[in-house]
């Protein structure tokens, strides 16, 4: 497949609320970000802790991660 630079990128868009109301309650907090953005940002590692309240939920997800991981088409 090649690698077309035209897909990770774009210009900034602004839509008005109506095209907002069928997204959703998270519309207003992610929408606005998202018609901020122009492309992609490279990946960043998380340096916090995973939360030990949750970790019970991590290990509860994860054998459906790894077995989509299984599954992902690889992009190389």
């Amino acid at each position: 497949m090649a690698f077309l630079l035209f897909v990770y990128t774009w210009k900034t868009s602004v839509f008005d609320s109506d095209f907002l109301v069928g997204d959703g309650v998270w519309a207003k907090y992610w929408y606005g970000g998202v018609h901020r953005s122009t492309g992609f940002k490279p990946y960043r590692p998380k340096s916090d802790p995973f939360p030990e309240r949750l970790k019970p939920l991590l290990e509860e997800c994860r054998p459906y991660y790894e077995r989509l991981r299984e599954l992902a088409i690889p992009a190389d």
